[in-house]
């Protein structure tokens, strides 16, 4: 299925639930594309969020985000709520406690041997 305009200037809104918290688009032609991100959702930690290069990313005070690109040919914008952070700082807390935890008998042999 294709959706085609007569030739001419025109903005197009599409508005519709995303999976998996990814959008992606690709154009024959390059385009100037705006996304709006509401409130809960976030691309600044680069653990969680990917952007395609040449993004402008601006930040307003009531927490909801811009991503602007000019004259682009594909867009890939990957972003997170507050849960998968709050997923990722725990999981990298239990990786910082294996570490220790594996770690800590080594040190301690290294401290008899001399």
């Amino acid at each position: 299925m294709a959706i085609t305009f007569e030739r001419g200037n025109y903005t197009v809104s599409y508005v519709s639930p995303l999976r998996d918290n990814h959008l992606q688009a690709s154009f024959k032609s390059p385009y100037h594309i705006n996304i709006s991100l509401p409130q809960e959702f976030d691309v600044q930690n680069p653990l969680l969020a990917g952007i395609s290069p040449g993004a402008n990313v601006t930040r307003y005070p009531d927490n909801t985000t811009l991503i602007q690109w000019n004259e682009t040919l594909s867009v890939d914008l990957r972003f997170y709520d507050q849960g998968r952070e709050t997923l990722l700082y725990f999981f990298l807390q239990f990786l910082g406690i294996i570490a220790v935890v594996m770690l800590l008998p080594f040190l301690i042999t290294m401290r008899k041997k001399e």
